[in-house]
């Protein structure tokens, strides 16, 4: 995984994807692979659990892959949720 830091908002859940840039996966397995770290991660951060993080991701990135979507689409679509989860003052540590 490459990331680079991009600014020091530390606001939410999400803060990963408001800490870094994120380059887009190579391949498909990639962004599986980057999924899996990110729940495991939130998981043993304690920022959530991970039946939470998997209900998340049913709705937010298998079901569109299910339905056709193509998975670059995908993964750019599920940073700009995160981004604007993120970026809501309500959703604040």
């Amino acid at each position: 995984m490459s990331f680079t830091r991009a600014c020091c908002s530390f606001t939410c859940v999400c803060c990963a994807f408001s800490l870094l840039l994120l380059r887009g996966p190579p391949q498909c397995a990639e962004f599986m692979a980057r999924l899996n770290f990110w729940v495991m991660l939130c998981h043993a951060l304690g920022l959530a659990n991970v039946l939470i993080s998997a209900a998340f991701l049913e709705d937010v990135v298998y079901g569109p892959l299910r339905k056709g979507k193509d998975w670059k689409v995908v993964h750019e679509l599920l940073v700009v949720y995160l981004r604007s989860i993120a970026d809501h003052e309500k959703y604040t540590l």
